[in-house]
This record gives structure tokens, C-alpha cells and sequence, in this order.
């Protein structure tokens, strides 16, 4: 029986990195391989991981360095997956988000000792060559990470970001991996404004995940206060609120007590159904993002589950709406033409209908069709919903 060895170095639940794992074991737990998924032992002991760890899996719990320098971090991830090979001596290995250790494994494979070496190891990049966005710097940057990357000891590169992948000349090696987004298991908006004990009536934009800076979460706050707005118009932030987000509501709401009647704020961690109701309550999910290079797990699932989006129009979420319509673009940095986009998005937000397009990208970034994709690797005559559907280059 051959044994698929899964790797993920994350240190943490919230995020995709240990659902994405997740998904990629149970790919292959079919009868046919025996299957270890290696994660963090700090991860053992949290109630949060448990949903992820079926009882029937094999799991490996492996002790990292607790660093938080991303260096460092991603050498001892590239030191880890090296001691995890030699010990269960995989026939393949499955790395679903790479990103980080992926150049520095360089440099190891190259030693003549290295078991990166001798390995069948697959890889998923959520970050590819493609950042014509950026400064020159980290444009020179991203070209001397990619040619480390590419260069590596992976048999296949398999990558999230569609966009990227237009820039791959070498189809036989570097692969359009899906974004798994989970069947829809909530559909009423009021139902699912219920259970979040939200207003059951009124628009809500929501944005759902952690609140920081990087994800655009004060632009969002200075321009919705700055809005013209109806009564029943309010945002919604659920999940984890950074410390300079929290000081910024609390002065917003001391200066605008309108402002403060129109935010809700659940500061928690939030379960994957949470996630999910929080979306299909909305009537815009918000994404003015200033990190714009790299793809967004919450723009699959928006789409996915019929609502559209506040978003920059900037980077890859410009290429994704020029691409399938998700919503309505602005300038976040401004807020005053953020504002007005948001009152036109509020106004028109109830005549948005995906795309035909948009409905193919739907079919193809699914649960179902990520665990095939990984498990053609093995068995190639499975065939995987194609890309070339939704994506002309």
C-alpha cells in the first residue's frame, strides 16, 4: 500500500492552512493509502482543531521552534519536512500551502544528504510570479522567490491563484489548483441573520475573519462612517479585531454616535458554519483589501454562495472582477469615493446575478473537485472539472 505523507507547518487554527490539509488527507483516505497529516503539535490540545482531525486519521504531531520571525519560521518548516520524510518514508508527499518554505527548500535539496532529494513531493502556492502591482523592489523580490521556488525539488507546482498561472509556460509541471469552497449548507438570509442574532431585517455589509489593517478593515470603517446611509444600513465585523481596528472604532463611535448605532462588532473566533451564515446574512460582503496579490479564500466563497462584493480595484481583486462581475470596485484609500461606492453598492446590491462564467469558476473551486485534483496525482485517469471552462489565456 502506498503511503501519502500530508505537511502543513501551521500554527495556527483560523485561516485556510489546516482546513486545506484537512481536505487533502481525506482525498486519500479511500482504502486504496494509508495517509499520516503532519501538523504542529501546538495545535493537539485546541478544541478548534478537533472538526479537522477525523478519528479514523492518522495524525503526526510534530514539535516546532515557536519562532514567529518568518525566516525562521520557514526554515524549521523546511527542517521539519525533511525529519517527517525520514521517518515515514512516504512514496508521496502533499505540501497544500507551501508558501514560505517553497524557496528556502532550495538551497536543502541541494545538499547530497537531503531527503528532499529522493522525494516525490507536490506543492500549492497561494502566491505565484504575478505581482505587476507591487513596488520594483518586491516585483525583483517576487522574481528571485519564484526562480527559488521553481527551481526546487517538487515534482508538480500547483497554484490557487488563476491569474498566476497565466504566467506559466510549463503546464506540465505547474497545475491550477481549486479553492475548496465548502458545499452550502445555509441558504435563508434571515435564518442565518438569526442564528448570528443579527437584525433580521435592513442591508448588512459584513466582513467576516480577522479585522486588521491588511485586510482593509479601517478603510471600511472611515468610509462607512463617512456614508450616506439609511436606518436599516449596517456593518457587520465578525471575528478577531486587531488592536488598532478596536482603537479605531472606539473613536469613531465617541465622535459619530450615529456610526456607533450602525456598527456590530463580534470580536470572537469563527467556527467554519459561523463563517458561512455570516456570508449568506449579508447583503455585501465587504473585501477592501489593501494587500491585493494573492487570491481570497472569502471572494470563492462570496461568489460561491450567491452574494456580491465591496472590493478594491486593485491587484488580483480587479483581475477577479474584470474577470466574472463579483461587485461593485472602489477606491478604499479614498475615503469619500469609498463611501459613495458604498451607498451605490447598498442601492444596487439586490440586482447582483452571477455570470455565466462566474457559475463555471463556482463548479470548478469546489470541496469535491480540490480533493480530486490532488488525487489525480496518484491516479490519472480521474478527471478533475477543468479550468478551461472559465480561463482563456
Amino acid at each position: 500500500m502506498r503511503k501519502v505523507l500530508v505537511y502543513d507547518y501551521c500554527l495556527k487554527v483560523t485561516g485556510h492552512r489546516l482546513p486545506y490539509a484537512a481536505l487533502v488527507a481525506d482525498s486519500f483516505r479511500n482504502g486504496a493509502y494509508e495517509v499520516v497529516l503532519a501538523i504542529p503539535d501546538l495545535l493537539q490540545d485546541l478544541s478548534e482543531s478537533q472538526p479537522y482531525l477525523a478519528d479514523d486519521l492518522t495524525v503526526d504531531f510534530f514539535p516546532v521552534n515557536g519562532t514567529k520571525k518568518p525566516i525562521s519560521k520557514a526554515l524549521d518548516s523546511v527542517n521539519c519536512l525533511g525529519k517527517l520524510i525520514q521517518k515515514h518514508k512516504p512514496d508521496l508527499v502533499c505540501v497544500p500551502t507551501a508558501d514560505g518554505l517553497a524557496p528556502l527548500a532550495f538551497f536543502s535539496s541541494k545538499l547530497p544528504w537531503s531527503p528532499l532529494r529522493k522525494s516525490a513531493i507536490d506543492i500549492c502556492l497561494m502566491r505565484g510570479n504575478c505581482r505587476p502591482e507591487a513596488s520594483w523592489f518586491k516585483r525583483t523580490q517576487s522574481i528571485i522567490v519564484w526562480w527559488l521556488t521553481s527551481n526546487g525539488p517538487w515534482k508538480r507546482i500547483q497554484l490557487i491563484d488563476p491569474r498566476a498561472w497565466f504566467n506559466c509556460s510549463d503546464r506540465e509541471r505547474f497545475g491550477l489548483c481549486p479553492d475548496p469552497v465548502p458545499k452550502q449548507k445555509f441558504f435563508g438570509r434571515v435564518e442565518a441573520r438569526k442564528s448570528l442574532g443579527l437584525p433580521e431585517t435592513g442591508r448588512l455589509i459584513v466582513s467576516v475573519g480577522g479585522q486588521n489593517k491588511r485586510k482593509g478593515s479601517d478603510y471600511l470603517l472611515r468610509s462607512f462612517a463617512l456614508a450616506d446611509l439609511k436606518e436599516d444600513e449596517y456593518l457587520v465585523f465578525i471575528g478577531r479585531i486587531d488592536a488598532t481596528i478596536s482603537s479605531l472604532i472606539d473613536e469613531l463611535k465617541l465622535n459619530n454616535s450615529e456610526f456607533a448605532n450602525r456598527l456590530i462588532v463580534r470580536d470572537e473566533f469563527v467556527s467554519e458554519d459561523e463563517f458561512q451564515q455570516a456570508i449568506v446574512a449579508a447583503d455585501i460582503v465587504a473585501a477592501p483589501y489593501r494587500s491585493v496579490d494573492r487570491p481570497s479564500g472569502i471572494v470563492c466563497r462570496s461568489l460561491g454562495w450567491g452574494r456580491p462584493l465591496l472590493l478594491n480595484d486593485r491587484g488580483w481583486l480587479k483581475w477577479i472582477n474584470d474577470q466574472f462581475q463579483v461587485g461593485f470596485p472602489g477606491n478604499p484609500s479614498n475615503t469619500v469615493e469609498f463611501a459613495s461606492t458604498i451607498r451605490q453598492a447598498l442601492d444596487a446590491c439586490e440586482q447582483f446575478a452571477r455570470s455565466d462564467a462566474a457559475d463555471n469558476f463556482v463548479r470548478y473551486n469546489t470541496e469535491e473537485n480540490y480533493r480530486l485534483v490532488w488525487r489525480s496525482i496518484l491516479e490519472p485517469e480521474l478527471q478533475p472539472f477543468s479550468s478551461e471552462c472559465f480561463l482563456k489565456n
